[in-house]
């Protein structure tokens, strides 16, 4: 969760907040920003404040520094840190950059 003290910026073209049910509902163009890098792009999503959940029904597209994501929707646990994807689902990793330790100039196993 948000107890380690990482941060999520969220914004919408519009939002509502239902103070009884502890649930903010925000659709428009919601954007979720985590400082780790990920980002969250969809139509609508619905955060439970009091069950630290986030819903979408909607397309969700993703990315950050390790991959990329497109999904028909989500689901998140801030108690259990998941967060589950609902298909069906595209992910797209990115290779993590490599030393270049097979150059002509290094051969492994010496010269043939």
């Amino acid at each position: 969760g948000l107890e380690n003290g990482n941060w999520v910026a969220l914004k919408a073209s519009n939002g509502t907040y239902n103070q009884k049910d502890g649930e903010l509902i925000l659709q428009g163009q919601v954007e979720m920003h985590h400082d780790t890098g990920y980002e969250l792009e969809t139509e609508q999503m619905t955060i439970d404040v009091n069950m630290q959940t986030i819903t979408s029904d909607q397309a969700v597209k993703g990315h950050g520094p390790a991959a990329e994501i497109e999904a028909h929707g989500l689901t998140a646990d801030g108690k259990t840190d998941y967060l589950i994807f609902k298909g069906p689902a595209k992910l797209t990793l990115r290779q993590a950059e490599e030393k270049n330790i097979n150059s002509p100039k290094s051969p492994i196993g010496g010269t043939p």
